[in-house]
């Protein structure tokens, strides 16, 4: 038999689906010898094609990810409309909850509403059309939005025309994500909250405040409303230190300790060390800004400088003060004695005028001593109000004959250690500088009260104000913006309130100055 023959008879032959053995022992071995391997050989094959399909069926069936195989119903324009659904593993009827039988041949649009409106009917329809795969995640929440109805992991590829859809459950896998999420997020509100530092969150590109947290409000004065939808600088942060801080962080992605300024409560001028980092909330990009409020600490800082000064000062006082006062005595001594000589009565006048200047510089002398740091007090338990009354009929003369009112508001204060010359210095001082700064008809107010662990001394004018650059020179000695002032009188009075342990701070503004001394109460043990 030639080989068309075998050819022939092959192609007869597998038109069977299955060939039977005696069949072939029909056939002498010496004709069909080709024909016999074939035929063996394709037998095998059928058999090993039948363990593999029911092997793959096996895999498939115990697989703990869902598989389904879909095919497409197309309307009359050959626009695919809806899947069918034609296979099905136990995972997938597991995880919906239904038999095979309650699944095979139904709609893939009946069988889950939420595949349309997740939009993955349509990235099935491009499979199919496209053949390219597709992937995602899908997740479904309850109707509160907070927890998770179902979550799954999708990968489909196109077969025939329709598609395979692997998917697993990471319904528990997401929720337990979501619920980190939710007490990360619960940590960091807190932290922000109750942060001991001032904290504002605010847009990367409007700048406007998103949200603010409770030290922020306390220290600025504010309520939360006044700050939700405004920017830095709106809330008194200077505009030039604003744009160098957002220069900054664009060039380098962060700031630390940035030295700035802000309006603290009753528009009071603070300082703070202002760090800012980039961060992204859900999909707005934020900047974090924090602020450590160091204004307490610059006026610490001042207040050493200040004693250093005013130490120095009482060095140099010490040492030269009675230098130079001896020879102005010996030199007024003569001159008395020639103001005495009737022939030296046409220069009389000179005389007295020379008298009376080595007078003032004995009085500027009096007042450079006064800062030595080795002066003593005698301290002793007084009440200040007292004092005031004491020295009050010559305070309201002073102010009568310049056509000027004093308001002398005392509130009950406790006995505190005082030097009554001292502190009498100390009011006439602030009184005269008070008075000299105000105009006719102005009103200087003066006022004791309590406040914390200190009984309090306000002396307030309605004068033009200090300008600010000049606030942190007060009580500098020599430095003053009088015309005709020695720059020792604020001096004095600094050197009388370190002896007291007593602290000075000023309120300034355009409406008049407020100096308040702060003496400490002594604590009962």
């Amino acid at each position: 038999m030639n080989s068309l023959d075998n050819n022939t008879n092959l192609q007869k032959v597998l038109v069977k689906s299955q060939i039977s053995d005696t069949f072939l022992d029909e056939f002498s071995k010496e004709n069909i010898s080709d024909l016999v391997f074939l035929a063996r050989k394709l037998k095998k094959r059928n058999v090993e094609l039948e363990q593999s399909k029911e092997l793959f069926y096996n895999i498939v069936e115990n697989m703990m990810d869902c598989v389904t195989v879909f095919s497409a119903i197309r309307n009359n324009d050959g626009k695919i409309v809806d899947f069918t659904l034609d296979y099905i593993n136990q995972a997938a009827c597991k995880n919906a909850n239904k038999s095979r039988e309650e699944l095979i041949g139904h709609s893939l649009l009946a069988f889950s509403y939420d595949v349309a409106k997740a939009g993955l009917f349509d990235a099935y329809c491009k499979v199919v059309e496209t053949n390219l795969p597709f992937s995602r995640e899908s997740i479904y929440y309850n109707t509160d939005n907070k927890n998770v109805q179902g979550a799954y992991d999708n990968r489909t590829i196109k077969m025939g025309d329709g598609v395979v859809v692997i998917y697993r459950n990471i319904t528990e896998k997401k929720q337990l994500e979501i619920d980190n999420l939710r007490t990360s997020e619960e940590r960091f509100s807190k932290v922000f909250y109750y942060s001991p530092l001032m904290m504002s969150i605010i847009s990367k590109y409007s700048h406007q405040y998103i949200a603010v947290n409770r030290r922020f409000l306390e220290i600025r004065g504010l309520l939360l409303e006044d700050v939700i939808g405004k920017t830095p600088p709106q809330l008194g942060i200077p505009e030039s230190e604003f744009e160098e801080v957002i220069n900054l962080l664009q060039k380098n992605g962060l700031v630390d300790n940035f030295e700035g300024s802000m309006i603290a409560k009753n528009s009071s001028k603070g300082t703070v060390l202002l760090s800012a980092q980039q961060i992204q909330l859900g999909d707005q990009e934020c900047i974090l800004i924090s602020y450590n409020d160091i204004t307490e600490l610059k006026k610490i800082q001042s207040d050493i400088a200040r004693l250093d000064r005013f130490n120095l000062i009482g060095q140099m006082a010490a040492g030269i003060g009675h230098e130079i006062r001896n020879p102005l005595t010996v030199v007024k001594g003569y001159l008395q004695l020639m103001g005495s000589k009737p022939e030296l009565e046409p220069h009389f006048s000179k005389i007295e005028t020379m008298i009376s200047e080595i007078d003032r510089a004995n009085s500027i002398i009096t007042e450079f001593l006064s800062l030595a740091k080795h002066k003593s007090s005698e301290l002793q338990n007084q009440n200040i109000n007292s004092i005031l009354l004491n020295l009050y009929p010559l305070l309201q003369a002073d102010t009568f004959t310049q056509n000027k009112q004093i308001v002398l508001a005392t509130q009950p204060t406790p006995y505190i250690l005082l030097d009554y010359k001292e502190t009498s210095q100390l009011i006439l001082n602030l009184f005269r500088n008070g008075l000299e700064a105000m105009h006719e008809n102005g009103t200087l107010t003066i006022r004791t009260y309590v406040e914390d662990v200190h009984v309090v001394l306000a002396i307030q004018d309605e004068g033009p104000g200090i300008p600010l650059e000049y606030i942190d020179k007060l009580g500098t000695p020599f430095f003053t913006t009088k015309d005709t002032g020695t720059g020792l009188g604020l001096a004095t009075c600094y050197s009388i309130a370190e002896r007291h342990q007593a602290k000075i701070r000023v309120e300034s503004s355009p409406c008049g100055t407020n100096f308040m001394v702060y003496f400490p109460i002594p604590q009962t043990k």
